[in-house]
């Protein structure tokens, strides 16, 4: 998925600016079109603004717009970081579930100093194929 076997492209869509669900996904579809990770950053999803359903929800429909115009698959990471280790592999496992067949495209944020580094192990016990960012801070 994205990427031509070299360079992968990539970028944070705005996540400081508090961007509602329809205004993230349309983001996503521009820059989609020349770049391959698109992510939304330790703060877009699961806002009072942006809760994780919905603002994954167009995420969704755009990558298999832009898929199906293409014919190569994007990448979209997305935070699952929460105080509650639970809750954080929770957020993981409804993130897959809603990709569905795109679930490989999609990689986790995990961490910060809302979790710290155990977070990252057992991101990587629970989801295994999942590709994942550390951010520390």
């Amino acid at each position: 998925a994205g990427g031509s076997g070299g360079l992968i492209v990539g970028t944070t869509v705005a996540p400081r600016m508090g961007l509602l669900p329809e205004l993230f996904a349309e983001a996503c579809r521009e820059f989609w079109q020349v770049g391959d990770l698109a992510s939304g950053g330790s703060a877009q999803c699961n806002q009072p603004y942006s809760p994780l359903r919905n603002c994954i929800a167009g995420v969704i429909d755009i990558l298999r717009e832009r898929t199906n115009a293409t014919g190569q698959r994007r990448l979209f990471a997305v935070s699952i970081a929460a105080d509650d280790p639970g809750e954080m592999l929770a957020r993981g496992r409804l993130i897959l579930e809603r990709f569905g067949p795109f679930a490989e495209c999609c990689g986790f944020l995990v961490g910060g100093p809302i979790a710290g580094p155990s977070a990252l192990t057992a991101a990587r016990r629970a989801f295994p194929g999942q590709f994942l960012h550390y951010h520390g801070g």
